[in-house]
């Protein structure tokens, strides 16, 4: 019985009474090569699904006119999860250059350190999928160890990323973005998410990260021609006169989108382009809706293009146009949960900040208002529309509302664990010109 680790685990699952054991080791259907293994795995799920137990080796021998009986299996499981994992990795490095590698080279034209850069990059998805990891937990008394070395790490700014916010307030309450965690930001449809959170983009960027954004509502030149024209605002390219005040702003983003710009303000325009290595120390990298390539929109492909940019910042917008995870819990809205669910995981596993932004449910009494002069007013945390999931997974839950009538937005935290819940700030939001701040009086922030 050659190469049997497969078997060999199997049995001690059974053996062990135990069907976590191979999520503890990673161990999946499609872990398995022999289609065997792969149909005794589909056995034993559904019937611990269904029963809560694993199926005896009587059940096993009854069912299966092939399966091999093992008794008293004395390897650990570690070895085992490791020889299917190696026999795995195996059988797709060969399929891999039997069947992936002609179409690579077609599909790059002879291009040389392209046709590297897809080799690699696949041979290092098949690694990823397969290799199986399993961790120690953390103890309260044998941990002090690894707790010191992560506090040296943490002290040297080595072991995670904080990014200031573009908001003095945001910063000061939740002491900046910090990588491993999920922030949700949402309000009622048009009140300014996408603006506020790319203009949140273009600061951290500017501090040197590289910045992912799926816009998965706006094409790609949408999105430039928000951030160029939040940088141009940043340059003080152009001044603006608002209620007799005149103040430094940037170039007309409708001027821009429509390529409508004077003579002058090209220049100007053209000249910050070419300087545009000056102004950003990092990068956002943007994957649009209106990409030819962009048919998968799912967790996985969004952790592909995160390994791929070497991605230090995430930006989902919205959540709810992503393609959502498989409802296993077959409850309603359980797809969009255990999507939620994932993001914050990946979030983790990657050691990354994720931004998302959802709806919140629309305030009927302020649609039947007649006042043409609106109150601003926050959603409350139980408006959050899509998946109550994401009010869970989120670090921080950011509530948003604008009217660009009055030049006018607020921010607030309606859940903050690390700080900050039930404060919030006021800004001035001027987003056709770039102007998307926060309002200091006095040389204070301003909070109510």
């Amino acid at each position: 019985m050659a190469n049997n680790h497969g078997l060999l685990f199997i049995n001690k699952a059974i053996q062990a009474e135990s069907f976590n054991v191979f999520a503890r080791y990673g161990i999946r259907e499609d872990s398995f090569v022999s289609a065997q293994e792969r149909k005794y795995y589909r056995f034993i799920a559904d019937y611990y699904e269904r029963q809560g137990q694993m199926p005896s080796y009587a059940l096993m021998v009854d069912t299966f006119d092939d399966f091999v009986y093992i008794p008293d299996i004395t390897d650990r499981f570690e070895p085992l999860a490791e020889g299917i994992a190696n026999r795995k990795i195996a059988v797709e490095f060969n399929r891999f250059f039997e069947h992936d590698f002609e179409t690579l080279k077609d599909e790059t034209n002879g291009n040389a350190a392209e046709l590297i850069t897809k080799l690699t990059d696949g041979l290092n998805d098949i690694r990823l999928k397969y290799t199986n990891v399993s961790s120690p937990l953390t103890s309260l008394k044998t941990s002090a160890d690894e707790y010191l070395s992560e506090y040296k790490r943490r002290q040297l700014g080595d072991s995670f990323d904080t990014w200031d916010s573009f908001m003095p307030y945001m910063t000061e309450e939740i002491g900046g973005y910090t990588s491993g965690n999920l922030y949700v930001w949402y309000g009622r449809s048009g009140r300014g998410k996408s603006a506020i959170v790319l203009r949140e983009a273009l600061e951290i960027a500017q501090q040197g990260a590289t910045v992912l954004v799926w816009s998965l509502e706006m094409s790609a030149y949408d999105v430039l021609t928000r951030l160029y024209t939040m940088l141009s605002a940043k340059l003080k390219k152009t001044n603006i006169t608002i209620e007799g005040e005149k103040m430094a702003a940037g170039f007309d983003s409708r001027e821009l989108r429509n390529g409508h710009l004077s003579a002058d303000f090209e220049r100007s325009f053209t000249d910050m382009l070419d300087a545009i290595n000056e102004h950003v120390e990092g990068n956002i990298v943007i994957r649009a809706v209106d990409d030819l390539d962009f048919n998968k929109r799912d967790v996985s492909q969004l952790e592909s293009d995160i390994e791929s940019v070497n991605a230090d910042v995430v930006i989902v917008d919205p959540m709810y146009y992503m393609d959502y995870e498989k409802n296993t819990s077959k409850t309603a809205g359980g797809d969009a949960a255990e999507t939620s669910k994932r993001l914050r995981r990946l979030a983790g596993a990657r050691n990354v900040v994720v931004m998302t932004m959802t709806q919140a449910d629309e305030d009927e009494k302020e649609s039947k208002m007649d006042s043409n002069v609106r109150e601003l007013k926050f959603p409350k945390r139980s408006e959050v529309k899509k998946t109550k999931a994401l009010l869970e997974d989120a670090a921080t839950l950011i509530a948003i509302d604008t009217d660009y009538t009055q030049s006018r937005g607020i921010v607030g935290i309606n859940k903050g664990r690390n700080g900050g819940e039930g404060t919030s700030c006021e800004l001035t939001f001027i987003p056709n010109y770039g102007i998307i701040e926060q309002l200091v009086i006095d040389g204070d922030m301003f909070d109510f």
